[in-house]
This record gives structure tokens, sequence and C-alpha cells, in this order.
């Protein structure tokens, strides 16, 4: 019975990420460079390991966010059970995101 057990944890590690992709440029505040949401979610619905994928990490640091803060986003998404295998749900949260943290730094800078 352990070795079944080892064995089906080992297979489980050889599955590759299943990405949710939703690429976003949703209003004119909007970045020029798309955000590529990915999250590795394994093979539950439920959240268990639930994480930004480095692609979705890089592209929100690509448009200006910095690393902990991307990770932080990143990982609220794709952490947020409502958001589970619902790419349209995940592309208006990232949406909404950016827009608040565009206008809260119009409202701080000025």
């Amino acid at each position: 019975m352990k070795t079944l057990f080892k064995t089906a944890a080992f297979v489980l590690c050889l599955l590759p990420s299943v990405p949710a992709f939703a690429s976003t440029s949703a209003s004119e505040a909007a970045p020029d460079r798309p955000v590529i949401v990915s999250c590795f979610r394994g093979p539950w619905t439920a959240v268990i390991w639930d994480h930004a994928n480095p692609k979705f990490l890089r592209s929100l640091r690509a448009i200006g966010y910095d690393a902990e803060t991307a990770e932080v986003i990143g990982n609220d998404i794709c952490r947020n059970q409502s958001l589970v295998d619902n790419p349209d749900g995940m592309r208006a949260e990232m949406t909404r995101i950016y827009e608040q943290s565009q206008a809260y730094l119009k409202r701080r800078n000025g």
C-alpha cells in the first residue's frame, strides 16, 4: 500500500502544470503589453498547491509591478477559489486590480 501511494504521488508530480490563460488589455488605461494570467492548478479543483506560473509573474513585472507585488497579485488570483477554471473571471479580476492600482498611483502622485 505504501508503495502504491508513493508511486501515485510520483506520477502526480510528473503531471505538467495546467495553465489558465487570459490575456488582457481591457481598457484605455490597459498596458501596452498583455498580462498573461497563467496558474498552476494541479489535478484538483480545490485550491491546494495553486500558484502563479512564472510567465504570469514576468508579465506583471513587465508592466511595472515590482517582484513582491507581482507575486502577491499572481497568488491572490491563482488561489481564489471562485476563479478556478474561470478564465473570464481571472481576466476581470486582473483588469480590476490593474485599474485600481493605476487610480491609486494617480492619486498618490498628484
